[in-house]
């Protein structure tokens, strides 16, 4: 059997090989649901309590802060 070559492989979240995060990892990502200040449409970076910030998402899961925005407005990983 041929290996999948990463560019072709359309296997939907951890099945795929290039996933970072777990299915668990994004539930739980959606759960927290991180600041999102609605005046200026921008994430916030400072502390806001108990909420983490998605900077502080993005270190515990070892992704950047755009991945966690991107999980959090279902642009990626619409299937959960």
């Amino acid at each position: 059997m041929r290996p999948i070559d990463p560019r072709y492989d359309n296997r939907r979240g951890d099945k795929s090989v290039r996933a970072k995060l777990t299915e668990a990892d994004v539930l739980a990502i959606r759960a927290v649901k991180p600041a999102l200040d609605m005046r200026k449409r921008r994430w916030r970076r400072e502390f806001t309590g108990s909420v983490p910030t998605v900077l502080e998402l993005a270190t515990k899961y070892g992704v950047t802060g755009s991945t966690i925005v991107a999980v959090v407005q279902r642009k990626t990983w619409r299937h959960l």
